[in-house]
């Protein structure tokens, strides 16, 4: 099972589990792994292509986490969006 470092912060995000083929894989909330990384010192934009690039747009193998985003989903993560759709919009495409 791939898990996210530093644990201490980013555990906060791992919402839960999946079994599937490869063996089981962890679940992580978009939402707080960007404040997980904003926590750690990146800037929101950062820590939004940091995800979008490094964490959705790579493939580890059969135990790859799943990146899931609440649909509809609002909180205080969202409210930030409203000023940049275009890193919204990219984000769902991408999940």
């Amino acid at each position: 099972m791939i898990v996210f470092e530093p644990q201490e912060t980013l555990n906060k995000a791992c919402v839960g589990y999946y079994v599937k083929e490869g063996g089981p894989c962890l679940i992580y909330d978009y939402h707080l792994l960007v404040k997980g990384f904003v926590e750690l010192g990146m800037i929101l934009d950062e820590a939004v292509e940091h995800i979008d690039y490094n964490i959705i747009g790579t493939y580890i193998g059969p135990q790859s986490p799943v990146i899931m985003e609440e649909v509809g989903g609002e909180g205080e993560i969202d409210e930030q969006y409203n000023n940049r759709p275009e890193k919204r919009q990219k984000a769902t495409q991408q999940l």
